[in-house]
């Protein structure tokens, strides 16, 4: 909660995110980890069928700076989850994850996109959420929407000057 007295107080992030474009290398697409993963979340599907319980998938929204040079590796691993069951995804190029007032850092958003989270997957009305924020994506739209993603990925590009 000081963080978050910090933010208010200063009205500007705490942190500067600085690289240069590909200058990361992340194993969290390797393949072999990947295999595992979505053979996990195979099981898990499997069992919430076998003993009727709900899951409610969905991917964060990390920072949009900090996503950029994962695009193409999540877009993948998005149309793969799809056609296993439908999820929410925070993630991408949008209101929230483009702007650096919404995080903590990079990888951790402030208490009131989490409030934005809940506010789309359980619509109460009291809290609006951007449009473009939590999409619901399945088998049956998931190209359609890995296409919207790539559009506001050349858009935000595009405004930061990189294309």
């Amino acid at each position: 909660m000081g963080k978050e007295e910090i933010i208010k107080r200063v009205g500007k992030p705490i942190f500067a995110y600085e690289r240069t474009r590909g200058s990361q290398k992340t194993q969290a697409f390797n393949e072999a980890a990947q295999e595992r993963a979505f053979s996990a979340l195979g099981e898990i599907i499997r069992l919430s069928k076998q003993y009727g319980f709900d899951l409610i998938f969905f991917i964060n929204p990390h920072y949009a700076e900090a996503y950029e040079d994962e695009v193409e590796a999540m877009m993948r691993v998005k149309e793969r989850l799809a056609g296993m069951t439908g999820f929410y995804d925070f993630s991408g190029f949008n209101a929230v994850t483009v702007n650096p007032l919404n995080y903590y850092e990079e990888s951790h958003y402030r208490y009131g996109v989490g409030d934005l989270i809940i506010g789309r997957i359980f619509p109460s009305g009291r809290l609006p959420v951007p449009p473009d924020f939590g999409r619901w994506v399945t088998a049956a739209n998931v190209r359609a929407h890995l296409a919207r993603e790539r559009k506001a990925f050349e858009t935000y590009l595009k405004g930061k000057g990189k294309r």
